[in-house]
């Protein structure tokens, strides 16, 4: 409400009162009903001022209210502007009265108690009325959101203390086994509309739809198995972003990785995915933390095994997906007490499992009379994969659209399917220095069995055939990598090359730069953006 109207009506009141002294009449001598009407202004008059001065104008209060409804606030000031007027007349009548002439109490028994006047007089009262109230009104809704955001803060406080205990929790659960890097570059790296055949696939449909399907991806080296699991798991997260009923879990095996990837580690990780994605109290989870003295002993792998199944028995789905399940090792029975831990799951749990892998009859055979999705790259997917690399060629073949499009034509037909035979032919290219080279090339390039072989001799010759310093950059650098027994982070990677023979200290000036490295090693390594670890393109390489 806008001030001015009560202090409109205040000022009228005291200017009606201070006419009333002005005229020197006598007020022992006022009529009973005069006196109480007068008494009666002077009454609303205290009420309309405590109004303004503790409610109104008041910050503090204004501040309670933020972003709050208040009814005394946001009531209109029309409401007091009819008495306003009517009570204006009133003193236009005294002030009149009194130029020069006798304004004796009945003359002002008459301008009181005017029909009019009275009318004015009873609507400020209820207006008054309405007022207190919206201010009684104000205060339960006030303390109402006090309530309110006290048993707020103690929920907080109790989730907080809930969030803590399950980081805890988490940080005892979980193995160095974190695969959420690796989903986020993998789908960083996707081209547009690669791998949609699958998705539309009747099989892939029944296995996201039905309940306990297991669906086995089988494929060649460098098919595109893991772009076509971080697909099939970004659409599931999409499909149940909302839904807390649904549990995720996901493994990307890595050959690199084989020491921080026992069968403990990986059910570790899924166990940590389902926990972290449950919503409501995990009893069993955390009754085991305790008597594991809070954490301080570690979980047995068949502990985690029951824990597994009992978060899955809460969820009404749970979805585990597995790629490269031939990079898990078969030794000392590792393969076998995964597979048999995932697949019983399905005993007694929801759960629907997909794998990818390499066509291995030891894998195999734990699938057999499940649905079988071959994962072969169409002629579309190879097409815009070469799209996305297209750049690295010169500039006039960047030019000249037919040319891209007779690239594209030559190797679609001789990779049959192999993205990563298709990145090491566009590669091959790279070098030449006119489109009759190009096409000179295209023409020679392998559909033999031993493609991959012909790639790979032909990215060394390049390496071979570049200035010695960045000859012996990429050799260096290959030399690293393939050597080293666990994954290089870029940052260490590059600290690595920059040593010299002799030398006690690291020379910044030294350190080659990251974009150089991969540049100079023809394709054959890359960079995962989101965990900075420097790889071979693949582990066939």
């Amino acid at each position: 409400m806008d001030p001015s109207g009560i202090i409109g009506i205040i000022g009228v009141v005291g200017q009606i009162l201070a006419a009333s002294v002005k005229l020197g009449l006598d007020w022992k001598e006022a009529p009973a009903d005069t006196k109480s009407f007068i008494g009666e202004l002077e009454g609303l008059s205290k009420v309309l001022s405590e109004t303004l001065n503790n409610v109104i104008k008041n910050p503090d209060f204004a501040a309670a209210f933020q972003g709050k409804h208040s009814s005394v606030m946001s009531s209109d000031s029309a409401l007091l502007s009819t008495s306003q007027k009517e009570l204006d007349d009133l003193l236009g009548k005294i002030r009149k009265g009194g130029d020069g002439r006798r304004f004796g109490w009945d003359r002002m028994k008459a301008a009181f108690l005017n029909e009019r006047t009275q009318t004015a007089v009873e609507n400020l009262q209820r207006r008054c009325n309405m007022l207190n109230s919206m201010v009684a009104i104000d205060n339960i809704a006030l303390s109402a959101n006090t309530n309110l955001e006290v048993r707020s803060t103690r929920r907080e406080l109790a989730e907080d203390r809930v969030s803590d205990q399950k980081r805890r929790i988490l940080d005892w659960i979980s193995s160095s086994a974190n695969f959420e890097a690796q989903q986020a570059d993998n789908i960083e790296r996707r081209q547009a509309g690669t791998g949609q055949w699958l998705l539309d696939s009747q099989q892939f449909r029944d296995w996201i739809t039905k309940d306990r399907q297991t669906l086995f991806c089988p494929g060649m080296p460098g098919a595109g198995k893991t772009m076509v699991a971080s697909i099939i798991i970004e659409r599931l997260q999409q499909e149940y972003r909302d839904d807390k009923s649904i549990g995720l879990a996901y493994v990307f095996y890595n050959f690199r990785r084989q020491h921080e990837q026992s069968p403990r580690d990986i059910l570790a990780s899924l166990l940590s995915q389902l926990y972290r994605g449950h919503v409501a109290d995990c009893k069993y989870v955390e009754d085991t933390y305790k008597n594991h003295d809070n954490g301080k002993g570690p979980l047995s792998t068949k502990e985690i095994v029951a824990l597994i199944q009992e978060i899955s028995s809460s969820f009404a789905k749970v979805y585990m997906v597995i790629d490269a399940l031939d990079e898990c090792q078969p030794n000392n029975g590792h393969r076998h007490d995964l597979l048999t831990a995932i697949l019983d799951l399905q005993n007694t749990c929801n759960v629907s499992f997909l794998a990818t892998s390499r066509h291995i009859p030891d894998i195999e055979r734990y699938f057999e009379g499940c649905s079988t999705i071959e994962i072969q790259a169409t002629d579309s997917d190879v097409g815009e994969c070469l799209d996305g690399h297209m750049s690295r060629l010169p500039s006039f073949v960047q030019k000249s659209s037919p040319l891209q499009e007779e690239i594209k034509t030559s190797i679609v037909q001789v990779v049959k399917g192999m993205f990563l035979l298709a990145k090491l032919q566009l590669e091959s290219l790279t070098g030449k220095r006119s489109p009759k080279a190009v096409r000179a090339a295209s023409v020679k390039l392998s559909t033999s069995s031993g493609a991959y072989d012909k790639a790979y001799d032909e990215a060394m010759d390049r390496i071979q055939g570049q200035p010695e310093d960045q000859g012996n950059l990429a050799r260096d650098a290959l030399s690293w990598i393939v050597c080293s027994r666990g994954p290089l982070r870029t940052i260490e990677f590059q600290h690595a090359l920059a040593i010299e023979q002799g030398t006690e200290e690291l020379d910044e000036d030294n350190i080659p730069a990251i974009e150089d490295i991969v540049s100079v090693c023809a394709g054959l390594v890359t960079v995962d953006e989101e965990s900075a670890i420097i790889r071979l393109v693949h582990y066939t390489t």
